[in-house]
């Protein structure tokens, strides 16, 4: 199939999804990134496609569900199981195309039965669905088999049938909207949040913890976010090193024996934290620092596309499930991150049992020990990046020989010592490519703005040919300031 635009590192597609993801390689793509249209919710006005019958499983254990061929528009299903089958449908293309070694993410937002009640039309309020019309989607409704007012749970009936259809189910990130839309109920609680779903192929994946990790300042030892009793805060908890007081653990400390000026403090910095969380975003940590969510606000698109997330939402997806450095041109492998580790105790506590250390520490007792290991904090270093398959074991083996002629006796011997190179990192100058990123439903093109900028290729499909022409190539063709790893 011939791309409706492409660039070096931007690939659209313009068609429907599953003879799209049909014509794609297998095991092309690192990392699936998307939010597709929710379950009668909204028309998108798109002409209708066909759909071939579909046999799933609900939930493991669960006898199958049948669903016969279907002509119409993805969203508007009579039924929420045709829905959900037509996602199982479009996710085993996606697990043919996804790596071994890759994840996806989805986001997918809930709806409520009503049985005589039609409405969020992106386009106008009363557009015709592509189904057949006003009336037969508002009928169409009615078969959900719930009464009204039931919430639907679309987004983990999605998940779990797709983890009895073979995918890892691995986490689930709440999004929690500052900004949500004002619903008007009274007789429920607003619905400020949905769910992003982490799926694998494997067991075993690639994931980069240290490329979105919290970092930690001069040791994070409970929730004080203040450094030697002065309000010397780190808002960005969420984006940047967390700066804490030495010697005070809430979970262990007893907080009526502290001083109100050092509380005040700590209460200061947390809502300094709070502050830049509803201002920029970021990952909400509670009051001992433990997370809660991504708290990400919703953000205004100026063209006709009603359903755009922010970009910073995902960024950290990207960086996690994608190399930085790239992958092996030949085999795709990502490379890894190489990193240093080092171990910072707690400031008042001794690092040998039962010794009085330095500066009034006190000795390491039950009280400052976790698993007979002394409290305190690991620094993460990154010191290059290495990759991860053999294609690269003559680069390996034209580094230079070892000063020690001992060390290079021993190489002569053992004849494979450049296997155990491959633990270093590779060198700048070895060739390498950007991973790959696929939305199978690109809509304004955010997934692929975001993939640009943080130096990934990116693969987009979409079924509507103004949403490529006006929104998408107009946005992506811009110039666009990319982020060194």
């Amino acid at each position: 199939m011939n791309p409706f635009w492409q660039t070096d590192n931007i690939t659209l597609y313009c068609g429907h999804v599953l003879d799209v993801l049909q014509a794609l390689q297998a095991e092309s793509v690192h990392s699936i990134i998307t939010s597709p249209p929710y379950w009668a919710l909204r028309d998108y006005a798109l002409p209708p496609v066909e759909w071939t019958a579909v046999s799933y499983v609900p939930i493991v254990g669960l006898p199958e569900i049948n669903v016969p061929a279907w002509r119409g528009s993805f969203g508007l299903e009579p039924i929420p199981e045709m829905f959900i089958g037509h996602l199982v449908l479009i996710w085993r293309e996606l697990h043919r195309v996804l790596r071994a070694d890759g994840t996806c993410w989805l986001n997918l937002g809930d709806t409520y039965s009503q049985d005589t009640k039609w409405g969020g039309k992106s386009s106008h309020k009363n557009a015709h669905s592509c189904a057949g019309g006003y009336a037969t989607a508002r009928n169409l409704r009615t078969q959900t088999r719930l009464k009204s007012k039931n919430l639907c749970a679309i987004p983990w009936r999605v998940a779990l049938a797709l983890q009895a259809d073979g995918w890892y189910l691995r986490s689930a990130p709440p999004w929690i909207k500052p900004n949500c839309q004002p619903e008007s109920v009274t007789d429920r609680a607003t619905t400020a949040h949905e769910y992003w779903f982490q799926f694998s192929k494997s067991k075993r994946y690639y994931w980069d913890p240290t490329a979105v990790r919290v970092q930690s300042g001069n040791g994070w030892h409970g929730g004080t976010f203040t450094n030697e009793r002065k309000q010397q805060t780190q808002p960005g908890l969420g984006h940047g090193p967390r700066n804490e007081r030495p010697g005070r653990n809430r979970r262990t400390s007893d907080t009526w024996n502290e001083s109100l000026d050092a509380r005040i403090a700590d209460y200061r910095a947390y809502l300094a934290h709070l502050e830049h969380i509803r201002d920029h975003g970021g990952l909400l940590l509670d009051e001992v620092g433990d997370p809660l969510g991504l708290m990400f606000s919703t953000r205004g698109y100026k063209g006709t596309h009603f359903a755009t997330f922010n970009g910073a939402l995902i960024e950290p997806m990207i960086k996690a499930s994608t190399s930085g450095r790239g992958c092996c041109p030949q085999c795709g492998a990502p490379w890894e991150r190489v990193t240093d580790r080092e171990f910072i105790p707690q400031p008042d506590v001794s690092v040998a049992k039962g010794i009085k250390g330095n500066s009034s520490q006190k000795p390491m007792d039950q009280s400052s020990n976790w698993d007979g290991f002394p409290r305190g904090t690991v620094a993460i270093t990154t010191i290059g990046f290495r990759p991860t398959c053999a294609c690269y074991d003559h680069l390996y083996r034209a580094l230079p020989q070892a000063h020690s002629p001992r060390k290079r006796h021993q190489r002569q011997i053992s004849g494979n010592w450049w296997k155990r190179a491959r633990r270093h990192p590779g060198l700048s100058d070895w060739p390498v490519e950007p991973c790959i990123v696929l939305d199978p439903f690109a809509g304004a093109g955010t997934t692929g703005l975001e993939c640009i900028r943080l130096g990934r290729r990116v693969v987009l499909i979409d079924l509507s040919e103004e949403y490529c022409r006006d929104h998408i190539v107009p946005r992506l063709s811009a110039p666009i300031q990319p982020i060194l790893f």
